[in-house]
């Protein structure tokens, strides 16, 4: 058959050297037998078979294409279009896997400087020799964090939005979620800088005492923090974007940047200016300038962004779409602060003497060492999975994102168990951080029962990621409700003790973990009884994948669920 098809092409005057060309946009290739493959038609170089006789040119002929040659085709396309990804969820260290890692460790290392940044603040504010400096500055960003986060929900809906668009290869798509988001946010960071000003005494009030010393210092850096509201809102949608685009290693270079010139200056304008706390709010505010001018120029030089949709007001159908999805987003972020507050009041409250609280800040901190590396990896299958989404539905099967999704929860539990073992061995490592006898015995039990929590830790994170990549934000908030409310039940039989806290914790991210695997297996578009019917046509793509292919309003997100 192959052979006939030769000798008609060549018939038709088409052969050019390995690669023969006909109207109907076979291409003659060489190796293999050269088998016919069929793209369909389209424009090509020197002379074509049509600008011969009719009768010169059976391959003119639809007849002539048989489904035989079809057949061939299909198979020549299996076999030279291998996916860069092995089938199946256990690790194959392929090219899935290698991105993975890959995008994993610039996202650890970003997250981790957070921490570093604010242990370098503490540093040098605690060089004032002054114990209430140190109190209101601390005082002072707890709430500002906390406004920032409550108003600050644009990361985790934008991020999948600019993936599933990125991956569709729909710059239009992105470049509207962009400006949308610039948008809003510069909107949100207007807001959040007017509450911080007009309200300062009032918001700080929340955790500081109005005749308390620490009050007289709080007031003048939290009004300085105030003033980075706009530009380190704007840096959330860079740093979204960018993730969004499989690139974690922009983001992290950013960070750097800005945060060296943050812990240059501490010194020079505490000490060497004489400005005090206030020379660390400004320090902040410099940073995050920084940071935000970095972003926007990266954006524009890029394409990300053009310069009039950041000031063309967006169609309030879409801002809708992105509020509504924030709500549930928002819903969530207060669920997770209520478990963490009541935990801490639970622990307040069982000993004055401070022996309990100690030894659960000490744990805390080891455990949030995993819990960076856990969130950095949640972060990765957020931009992972809507990219295999777009590709599946362009592909007409869902195997690619099935296969990331799935890899995803695996290598999620793998690096938990890893972390688990981790942490347990750094349990006489609490005698470094206390002398105090009776706080290293208080930590011992609630340390191991963190240590342990990382084995269930590292799917459900990754599996809130996958959620978010889905846009299924409301059932992710409903997921973390339900999981409070039975944590705070949980606190009213265990709570007595430090080690029932952190038992309540287990139960709490238990429920996280039983909504995650409900969602993944059973309700989302990933779902098992779904996977059959994806594996043949685009038609079987999911809702949240069509929606990210084109450049219409984001899916609403009750109905496609992240």
């Amino acid at each position: 058959m192959a052979r006939r098809l030769v000798v008609m092409l060549m018939v038709c005057g088409e052969v050019q050297g390995f690669m023969p060309l006909c109207p109907a946009g076979g291409v003659l290739r060489s190796g293999s037998g050269m088998e016919l493959r069929m793209r369909g038609v389209r424009a090509t170089p020197g002379r074509s078979c049509a600008s011969l006789p009719r009768r010169r040119c059976p391959c003119a002929d639809p007849a002539a294409v048989t489904m035989s040659a079809a057949k061939e085709d299909v198979a020549h396309s299996a076999a030279t279009e291998s996916p860069s990804y092995v089938p199946g969820a256990l690790p194959k260290f392929d090219k899935l896997d290698k991105t993975i890692l890959l995008l994993s460790v610039p996202a650890i290392v970003n997250f981790m400087l957070v921490p570093l940044v604010g242990a370098a603040d503490t540093f040098w504010v605690g060089k004032m020799n002054n114990a209430a400096a140190l109190a209101g500055t601390g005082g002072a960003n707890q709430i500002y964090s906390t406004t920032f986060w409550v108003l600050g929900f644009l990361p985790s809906v934008i991020t999948p939005l600019v993936a599933q668009a990125y991956g569709a290869k729909d710059m239009e798509g992105v470049q509207r979620h962009i400006g949308e988001a610039l948008f809003l946010s510069t909107v949100i960071g207007l807001l959040g800088c007017a509450i911080v000003t007009l309200q300062s005494a009032r918001l700080l009030g929340i955790v500081i005492p109005a005749d308390a010393p620490a009050m007289a210092f709080a007031v003048p850096y939290f009004l300085c923090r105030g003033i980075s509201f706009l530009p380190a809102m704007l840096s959330t949608v860079g740093f979204a974007t960018f993730r969004g685009t499989l690139d974690t290693v922009t983001p992290l270079a950013v960070s750097a940047f800005s945060n060296i010139f943050h812990i240059l200056l501490l010194p020079l304008l505490i000490f060497n200016a004489g400005l005090g706390v206030v020379g660390a709010g400004i320090a902040t505010v410099v940073s995050d300038l920084l940071s935000s001018a970095a972003y926007l120029t990266l954006l524009f030089r890029r394409g990300f962004v053009k310069m009039s949709s950041i000031f063309r007001v967006p169609h309030w159908g879409h801002i809708g779409e992105l509020l509504k999805a924030g709500f549930a987003v928002q819903l969530r972020t207060l669920a997770m602060n209520a478990v963490f507050i009541a935990g801490a009041a639970n622990i307040q409250a069982m000993d004055l003497t401070g022996t309990a609280a100690a030894a659960h800040t000490i744990t805390t901190q080891f455990w949030s060492l995993g819990g960076t590396v856990l969130l950095a990896l949640s972060t990765v299958a957020a931009i992972l999975v809507p990219r295999a989404v777009a590709a599946s539905a362009k592909a007409g099967n869902m195997l690619e994102a099935q296969t990331s999704a799935d890899r995803l929860l695996v290598w999620g539990l793998i690096v938990g168990v890893a972390l688990a073992g981790l942490q347990m061995a750094m349990l006489p490592m609490i005698q470094v951080f206390t002398p105090l006898v009776e706080v290293q015995e208080a930590s011992k039990l609630p340390f191991i029962i963190a240590s342990l929590s990382q084995i269930m830790n590292g799917v459900t994170f990754v599996g809130e990621g996958i959620m978010q990549g889905h846009r299924a934000f409301l059932p992710l908030a409903v997921n973390t409700l339900l999981g409070a409310a039975i944590m705070m039940v949980a606190l009213q039989f265990l709570g007595g003790t430090l080690p029932g806290v952190w038992a309540s914790f287990m139960v709490f991210n238990a429920c996280r973990l039983t909504g995650v695997l409900v969602h993944h297996f059973f309700q989302g578009p990933l779902a098992l009884h779904k996977r059959g019917d994806m594996t043949g046509s685009a038609s079987a793509a999911p809702p949240a994948a069509a929606a990210g292919s084109s450049s219409s309003s984001p899916t609403t997100p009750s109905s496609s669920t992240s």
